[in-house]
């Protein structure tokens, strides 16, 4: 019997439905399920942490958490990029913040110093570690692997997690180099939302065709629904198509200056389990990454490209495109509607949200919940879940 003063109800129940096309609210809600994440999921897959031209001189580095571990990462002196855990070996302090430039790392703490590579170079008072043992070859920065194609860089904490492109597979990298593999591109503009909630509901709504016309009135009559495939290790592509007679008159230049294989128009939503975006609309590319930085907060960037040798003019009418199709339909539309989510799963009478859309297949139209049922199915092989249910719940 429960006890008297605990308040029980049915009130939510669902019955019928395979588990699934249910997910539970414990799954964003559970701090020991986020804690288990960082390790189980977020620290054996592959997390991309920047472009070429994020940094593109020699000590150009740029900071990060990945798994809630701090990491850095910096090109040296021959071009490579390396990644380090970003944490002085002396007394675990950040050696570097933010993003920019250096020719050595300084740790601010107590001066320790190391060279591009991560070799520990300098030691203030290094006379008297004499006699105790230390040896200061073998405390340089800790590297992270860190693998690259197409000039994105992505590291793993997982040291016998397959390579990045095993990782993608053959179906995404053949995707992914159209338009990167045909034509040179660069960063042109960056943006970062801080979004107070779970970082699966980001990655979920990434996946979400069923909102497009309902939450993003420029998508209603512009956008007809397209077809999607799911490829290996949870990735997914959706194919997209704007009708640009029904598009807004001042985005009507946005079929302009087409990139390499877009010039009918069209472009493609590419989702990298477990929260990554890739994505073409016709003449610009954009990259949509997050960072968990709790249970509640999330940190969401995206990163606009253009064409290297894009003259003011060209530039212009790629970011009028992406400021309407990919940043303020994000910032201005799915974060509100992505709060209230969040403010409505909180409610532990109704315990279960609904992914029920499609029967189960690897090929689809946008509004099917496939993508989403492969996405919990692979979190579940992650975390060691058997419904998609917290397992500390489930215990």
């Amino acid at each position: 019997m429960p006890h008297p003063t605990t308040a029980t109800t049915t009130a939510g129940q669902v019955t019928g439905i395979d588990d699934e096309r249910l997910v539970h609210n414990s799954v964003y809600l559970d701090d020991k399920l986020y804690a288990h994440e960082q390790r189980t999921l977020l620290g054996r897959v592959w997390n991309f942490v920047a472009h070429d031209t994020d940094i593109p001189q020699v000590g150009d580095y740029l900071t990060v958490q990945v798994a809630g571990n701090p990491v850095l990462v910096i090109r040296d002196e021959s071009g490579r990029v390396n990644g380090f855990y970003n944490v002085c070996r002396h007394r675990g302090a950040q050696v570097l913040e933010g993003a920019g430039q250096c020719s050595v790392m300084r740790c601010p703490y107590h001066w320790w110093t190391y060279d591009l590579n991560g070799e520990l170079k300098g030691i203030p008072g290094s006379p008297a570690y004499e006699n105790t043992g230390f040896v200061k070859e073998k405390f340089g920065l800790v590297p992270i692997r860190t693998e690259s194609i197409f000039g994105l860089h992505f590291v793993c904490v997982d040291e016998k997690a397959p390579s990045l492109r095993e990782f993608l597979g053959p179906r995404i990298i053949e995707v992914l180099g159209t338009p990167l593999e045909t034509v040179p591109m660069e960063v042109i503009h960056k943006q970062e939302w801080a979004v107070p909630i779970n970082w699966k509901l980001v990655a979920e709504n990434q996946r979400d065709g069923y909102h497009v016309p309902f939450v993003h009135p420029i998508f209603r009559s512009a956008s007809p629904a397209s077809p999607y495939e799911i490829v290996d290790n949870g990735h997914a592509v959706q194919w997209t198509k704007l009708d640009y007679e029904r598009l807004p008159e001042e985005l009507k230049g946005s079929t302009e200056h087409a990139l390499p294989g877009f010039e009918g128009g069209g472009g493609y939503i590419m989702t990298l389990f477990p929260d990554l975006i890739c994505q073409v609309r016709n003449n610009y590319f954009m990259i949509s990454s997050s960072v968990p930085e709790g249970i509640d907060r999330t940190v969401v960037t995206r990163r606009i490209f253009g064409v290297v040798g894009d003259d003011e003019a060209k530039r212009k009418i790629r970011m009028a495109a992406a400021e309407a199709t990919a940043l303020a339909s994000y910032g201005d539309e799915d974060v509100p509607v992505l709060m209230r989510q969040r403010a409505g799963l909180a409610n532990w009478t109704v315990p279960h949200s609904l992914i029920a859309r499609g029967q189960p297949a690897t090929e689809g139209t946008r509004g099917d919940d496939n993508r989403l049922r492969q996405w919990w199915q692979y979190w579940r092989d992650y975390v060691g879940a058997t419904t998609n249910v917290s397992p500390f719940l489930e215990a």
